[in-house]
């Protein structure tokens, strides 16, 4: 889910204020970590796509996440839709950020919070294949911007928690019924468990799709649920409390609120900082700091 923050940590290095070998700590702390594993005998391949390898688990354009592709969930599982979701993104992205390289705009640290914000709600938004849990990293920025914004985008965490709260709600209210539908190949709320061992609540193998967090073990019960559209793209478990429509209309909302307080933001040259004197060789100058 780091790779949501990824625009914004390659704006921030366009512009200077991260300087590019920083980068480099990146894949240094990656392998870093796999030295635990290596010790306990790991292939060093493996653990080098271990997340590339992931990435084709899931052929739906949604799994539950308030996105997009609820307005599309009758398309199933279209390739077509999965390769153009990931190009308009990339388009999306280089729109908004091209104007601040070009400009050469000043990040402030209100402009940093927001851009950031920005990156981990859109993100998950317009990409397909994405679970309801990727959208944590924007519960926790959008509050911060908010702060920073309070006039402005009081309501971008009202928003995107309404929306990213709901779309979670069955797992949390209804965990112990029904399956996990949808063809994964892991159980659970985002895919954990399905494996025989380690699985929460029984230790055999799990059934097609496997099970939902804490189910006892045993064939599946309970309904199952589809979102708007009826089609396999974004299935769940559990009680929908509130329609996947209005969710991903919430989200957008939000999401579209931060972008206009930040197109808005840059367009203003930003507040001058404070006057600082300065004793040179012709005496006391101000300074502009």
């Amino acid at each position: 889910q780091a790779v949501f923050f990824f625009p914004a940590l390659l704006l921030f290095v366009l512009r200077k204020r991260v300087p590019w070998p920083a980068l480099l700590l990146i894949p240094a702390v990656y392998l870093l970590l796999d030295v635990p594993a290596l010790i306990a005998g790991a292939n060093f391949g493996e653990l080098l796509k271990v997340y590339l390898d992931q990435s084709d688990t899931y052929d739906q354009l949604t799994l539950n996440a308030p996105n997009v592709y609820q307005y599309l969930s009758s398309a199933g599982s279209s390739a077509v839709l999965r390769t153009g979701g990931i190009v308009v993104t990339g388009l999306i992205l280089l729109a908004l950020a091209i104007p601040v390289v070009v400009r050469r705009a000043e990040l402030t640290p209100a402009r940093i919070v927001l851009v950031s914000a920005i990156s981990v709600t859109l993100v998950p938004y317009f990409l397909p294949a994405m679970h309801e849990r990727y959208f944590y990293p924007a519960d926790a920025l959008s509050v911060i911007a908010a702060f920073y914004l309070p006039k402005r985008l009081w309501a971008f965490p009202v928003l995107e928690q309404f929306a990213s709260g709901f779309a979670y709600a069955p797992y949390l209210l209804n965990s112990r019924q029904g399956g996990f539908p949808g063809g994964g190949r892991r159980g659970g709320p985002g895919g954990t468990g399905g494996r025989s061992g380690g699985f929460p609540g029984g230790s055999r193998p799990g059934p097609p799709g496997g099970e939902p967090p804490g189910h006892p073990g045993g064939a599946p019960s309970g309904p199952r649920f589809r979102p708007p559209g009826g089609g396999p793209g974004g299935m769940t478990t559990g009680t929908v409390l509130v329609d996947f429509w209005i969710l991903s209309t919430a989200m957008l909302a939000g999401l579209l609120l931060a972008v206009w307080a930040a197109v808005q933001d840059f367009r203003r040259p930003p507040e001058p900082g404070p006057r600082l004197e300065v004793t040179g060789s012709r005496g006391r100058e101000p300074v502009e700091g």
